[in-house]
């Protein structure tokens, strides 16, 4: 691709100084040939860029309330995530309460889920075994995380 493009450089130089020359206008060779060069470069760096650019897609507005000054930046950034992952339906935040509650049964009880089920799903409340059963989803109301949230903090 480098060759052909040096190619076309060269090519569109020697026929701009052999038409000059041809017509007795006496052309700069070496300056015809930084100019040539220099145009061709933009022209290739225009064309090697609009192949690379992607489009953007551009969602709503955000719905956030905006964030006082007494607010803690790391729960803005949780809320800003959460609502991220509720606009994407994303699993994300399901997986990361099973993965906290993975490590609360085996901080806590020395169980894991994997090894021991029974165990696992004895110290489990009926919210925590609805998040681990199913597929993952994405958590659909405040309640249903508050109550998800104060289950694992019981483990």
């Amino acid at each position: 691709m480098n060759r052909r493009r040096v190619l076309v450089a060269v090519c569109v130089w020697a026929v701009l100084v052999l038409s000059l020359w041809v017509s007795h206008a006496r052309p700069a060779a070496f300056l015809l040939g930084g100019i040539v060069a220099v145009v061709v470069t933009i022209i290739f760096a225009t064309i090697d860029l609009t192949g690379a650019i992607s489009s953007v897609r551009w969602s709503r507005r955000s719905d956030l309330p905006v964030s006082t000054r007494g607010t803690d930046p790391r729960v803005s950034s949780l809320r800003h995530q959460v609502y991220r992952a509720w606009l994407s339906g994303s699993p994300q935040i399901s997986n990361t309460l099973v993965d906290l509650l993975d490590d609360r049964l085996i901080t806590n009880h020395h169980v894991t889920r994997a090894d021991d089920p029974a165990a696992a799903d004895k110290l489990l409340t009926a919210s925590l075994r609805r998040l681990v059963a199913g597929p993952r989803r994405q958590t659909a109301t405040v309640r249903e995380l508050r109550q998800i949230l104060t289950d694992i903090e019981a483990l």
